[in-house]
């Protein structure tokens, strides 16, 4: 299995494009009531838009809440043995470049060279999904 997500379908999304149209005609509905014939005749309406409102606001947050961003990267160097096959792999250092000597190799006593820069994704834990 691979970890993309599945593609959404666009009911959702038109449903949410529906209960927003709602919850607008309501709220206006209800101003053009309370401004013609008071509060006790608006009431309904202006509730029903605001709670259309409320319930858009929580979805497109969970929506955005559910969203990843991409993995943070780390600058990792590795090092290499000029004389033997011994490698160090270690964290990026201001200063860093390649070929740069970097001292003895702890197994036979060689140069150790800055053979790779590069980045790597950091591993996070994985989010557990909902089950519904």
């Amino acid at each position: 299995m691979s970890g993309k997500p599945a593609p959404k379908s666009p009911v959702g999304l038109l449903l949410l494009l529906l209960i927003a149209f709602l919850a607008v005609f309501f709220l206006f509905s209800g101003i053009a009531q309370y401004m013609e014939v008071g509060p006790r005749e608006s009431t309904g309406s202006l509730l029903l838009g605001l709670l259309g409102i409320l319930f858009l606001v929580l979805m497109v947050s969970r929506i955005l809440g559910q969203m990843s961003l991409p993995p943070p990267k780390v600058t990792l160097t590795l090092l290499q043995c000029s004389q033997c096959a011994f490698k160090s792999l270690r964290n990026f250092q201001l200063g860093d470049f390649i070929p740069k000597p970097m001292g003895s190799c702890p197994s036979c006593g060689g140069t150790m060279m800055v053979e790779a820069i590069y980045p790597e994704e950091e591993k996070r834990p994985k989010r557990r999904e909902p089950k519904f």
